[in-house]
């Protein structure tokens, strides 16, 4: 297929309908929800195949972006929806300085308790809700290099790209699905 003969406007609201209706039906965007799953995340983050799997996949993410060139250890970096903080604990050993933000205040305490073990210095994590923080608040320290999400429910709809892009003086890197 030639990506030039795609009518991308047509794609592109094809998409927004597809994610808009998905973000009504869908209710795991749940505080409460969230801070419950981050027992059984703990759980599974200090067994061995859990573990194993998650920084696999954290490792992946980040080789893919370090070979866009959209990674230097000068970055600030900040991660959204970072839930136990898999892929902040990766990206730290490649940046100056990454965040992680995430809703659910338990998903944070998981993800700081991690960092800690792993003495890890230049990371961070705070209890945000994307959908109601503004992007002052959000920039107040200076727009990010890198601006990452994964697979979280922080980022739903052209809106939430948008205030991600907004964010981010650089790079924007979202890996999320698209249910039908």
């Amino acid at each position: 297929m030639d990506i030039k003969a795609v009518d991308k406007q047509a794609e592109l609201l094809k998409f927004e309908r597809i994610w808009s209706f998905e973000s009504i039906k869908r209710q795991d965007n749940n505080v409460n929800r969230w801070d419950e799953r981050a027992e059984e995340w703990e759980r599974t983050l200090y067994t061995k195949s859990g573990k194993e799997r998650s920084e696999l996949r954290s490792r992946n993410m980040c080789d893919f972006i370090r070979k866009e060139g959209a990674l230097s250890h000068d970055y600030r970096v900040v991660d959204i929806g970072s839930g136990a903080g898999s892929f902040v604990l990766e990206i730290a050993s490649y940046a100056k300085y990454v965040k992680g933000l995430d809703f659910s205040s338990r998903m944070c305490a998981l993800a700081e308790k991690r960092i800690k073990e792993k003495n890890i210095t230049n990371a961070s994590f705070e209890v945000c809700d994307f959908s109601v923080v503004s992007v002052d608040e959000l920039t107040k320290n200076g727009k990010y290099d890198l601006v990452c999400s994964s697979i979280t429910p922080a980022i739903r709809g052209k809106g939430a790209l948008e205030k991600m892009m907004s964010i981010s003086k650089k790079y924007c890197f979202n890996a999320s699905f698209v249910y039908k």
